[in-house]
């Protein structure tokens, strides 16, 4: 939700149609995003801090709607874009990537808005940071993967020496109990 005060004193202080219609857009689309239960909390709570600062942007920029490139508009699309891929805020890597994003989004709350500069800054510090998280979180799931892949081929390895030692023609000379073992899982 908007902070009552800040809505109210851009409203007054709009002079066109553009900016107010601007100001009841980013309101509604901040609302339909804070709503959106498809995004974990943490998500839905930083994009709510967005609010005043795309509001105090429209009122300067309204290439913010009809730009696909426009610097806030790109770091809302990449929070909602990267933010998808999580789905617990429990999660420690959802956690590695809200942590960053929530201190920027303070930083951005703080300073004047005179132009795109500092959402087009603040993404650039941001996308940085995610892309190493990501590179670490793939290392990571190679490094699972490969030691699976490694305890697979040891188990069937091992499975072919018990059918092995169990096919001998000998087997049955040994007791029943050494053989398993021998030849066990």
């Amino acid at each position: 939700a908007i902070a009552p005060e800040l809505y109210a004193r851009l409203r007054h202080e709009s002079r066109s149609v553009g900016q107010v219609l601007g100001l009841e857009v980013v309101a509604l689309m901040i609302e339909n995003i804070v709503n959106d239960l498809r995004l974990l909390g943490p998500v839905r709570e930083i994009v709510a801090m967005l609010e005043s600062p795309l509001l105090r942007l429209v009122m300067l920029d309204q290439r913010f709607f009809s730009d696909k490139e426009h610097p806030a508009r790109r770091l809302l699309d990449t929070i909602a874009a990267r933010s998808a891929g999580y789905d617990s805020p429990d999660n420690p890597a959802f956690v590695a990537f809200c942590q960053p994003l929530r201190q920027a989004v303070q930083e951005l709350v703080h300073v004047p808005i005179e132009s795109t500069e500092p959402f087009a800054l603040t993404l650039d510090l941001l996308v940085p940071i995610w892309n190493d998280l990501q590179q670490r979180e793939r290392d990571q799931h190679a490094e699972a993967v490969k030691t699976l892949m490694h305890a697979e081929q040891r188990n069937i390895e091992a499975g072919a020496v018990g059918a092995h030692l169990r096919a001998r023609s000998d087997a049955g000379d040994v007791p029943a109990s050494v053989l398993a073992f021998a030849s066990g899982p």
